[in-house]
């Protein structure tokens, strides 16, 4: 780094929209001179590696969602789920695959992936509840803290399969308004239901980074909150070289409420002195922050320590190595959906099944009953959760995070098994199911 310009610095940190083409622009260009190519920050890793399908009946390893699965209470299917899902993210990146659903080759798939989710969903409204194992933050802390370790197992020479980072930090509780929005959160509460799981994921699970949340604390925006970055992360919990990147566009929100930076070159400046390191989905960095340092609003000290700590992980990875040299070599397009994987999914489905109490002794049902099956997610595909790896099924026209025909929703199974084969004839969407049921 030392022979760099700064803002050839700058070009590691922030997005450049001459490379990203998708609807978040999270690739930087890098620095050819230094053999530091164009790079793919954001792959989803919730449920899956975010990627196109490989061929006809061969996609990611895609698991049910986090809030079944966590209530499993298993670590070992936790971990399990984390080594899955960081092997297929290594083999994507060893055999050059895309993430981009819609066909392009430009979102080539790297070694990073934001997932597990672990906010603590104050209400179920909020419309992001099933992405999570669960309302407890001590179970969250633990859930991540094992898929995490699963996420990055390192090879004899300490290469991580893939470099994991947490999300969204934190206090993202409210879905409307997200952007804008600011809480007042009690010191207790911010401790006690915001902050556990993350300390857990960073500490147990050694998480490489994390996200911040659009939301602010206090008045004060995650993604240039001071006192949660740096002081809490980075001092009080000792976690010096945690990169911290932003959600899409949040160090632009920055020049609106509760923040309201007068410039550009402000808001990129409050945002990497208040502990961001990389910022996605906007390039106010990229744009403004040279500018930041002449008018002295930040120095290039900053902007170069947030480039170590995100150059940090890459290496360590062995991103920049000869693949020969690293213990994942091996994983490759067979390793995607492989037999032992979907066997592993298909367990973690069955342990999060809750069973009830048959007092009525109402079990085993009849075959042959008229049976409703009601709700959002039993003829629909919410059963996905978000970030469900954007191809689930191969379609011969792709398109991004659409196509969901082959999976078996919870009505087309019971029909099945009820009237045995074919579908019942109050298979219809549940706005069509109200009218099939009252016309029988």
């Amino acid at each position: 780094m030392k022979d760099m310009t700064i803002q050839e610095k700058i070009s590691l940190i922030s997005p450049n929209k001459s490379v990203a083409h998708n609807t978040c622009d999270c690739h930087t260009a890098g620095v050819g001179s230094k053999g530091l190519g164009p790079y793919m920050w954001l792959d989803e890793t919730n449920t899956a590696a975010s990627s196109q399908c490989l061929a006809p009946g061969h996609c990611v390893t895609t698991f049910s969602g986090p809030l079944g699965i966590g209530a499993s209470f298993n670590r070992t299917l936790w971990r399990l789920k984390g080594g899955v899902i960081g092997s297929e993210v290594r083999a994507l990146n060893n055999i050059g695959w895309n993430r981009d659903a819609g066909g392009t080759t430009t979102e080539k798939i790297g070694l990073t992936g934001y997932g597990p989710d672990i906010n603590n969903p104050r209400d179920p409204r909020n419309g992001r509840f099933s992405e999570l194992p669960g309302e407890d933050p001590y179970m969250a802390g633990e859930y991540a803290a094992e898929m995490l370790l699963g996420m990055q197992e390192e090879d004899q020479h300490g290469h991580p399969k893939m470099i994991a980072f947490v999300k969204h930090f934190t206090a993202y509780s409210q879905e409307s308004g997200r952007d804008y929005d600011t809480f007042n959160i009690s010191d207790f509460d911010l401790y006690d239901s915001y902050l556990r799981q993350y300390q857990v994921a960073l500490s147990k699970g050694r998480a490489s980074g994390l996200m911040c949340s659009y939301n602010g604390e206090n008045g004060k925006p995650s993604c240039a909150n001071g006192a949660l970055l740096n002081d809490i992360v980075r001092n009080k919990w000792n976690m010096t070289d945690t990169l911290i990147s932003t959600d899409c566009g949040a160090v632009a929100n920055l020049r609106h409420y509760p923040a309201s930076a007068p410039d550009d070159a402000s808001a990129a400046a409050w945002a990497i002195n208040n502990g961001t390191d990389l910022e996605m989905g906007s390039s106010l960095f990229l744009n403004s922050l040279e500018n930041a340092t002449l008018r002295g609003l930040t120095d290039e000290a900053t902007v170069t320590r947030a480039v170590r700590r995100a150059l940090l992980p890459l290496f360590r990875a062995g991103l920049y190595d000869d693949l020969s040299t690293n213990g994942w070599a091996h994983l490759n397009a067979d390793d995607i959906a492989s037999p032992e994987h979907l066997r592993i999914r298909d367990e973690a489905a069955a342990q999060s099944v809750v069973l009830l109490r048959n007092g009525a002794k109402l079990l085993p049902l009849k075959k042959g009953s008229h049976i409703a099956v009601i709700g959002p997610q039993s003829t629909g595909t919410g059963l996905f959760s978000d970030y469900f790896g954007d191809d689930a099924c191969w379609s011969e026209h792709p398109h991004y995070q659409s196509n969901t025909s082959c999976a078996t929703t919870i009505a087309g199974a019971i029909s099945v098994a009820n009237v045995g084969g074919g579908h019942h004839k109050c298979h219809r969407s549940r706005y069509e199911l109200a009218e099939c049921l009252s016309n029988p």
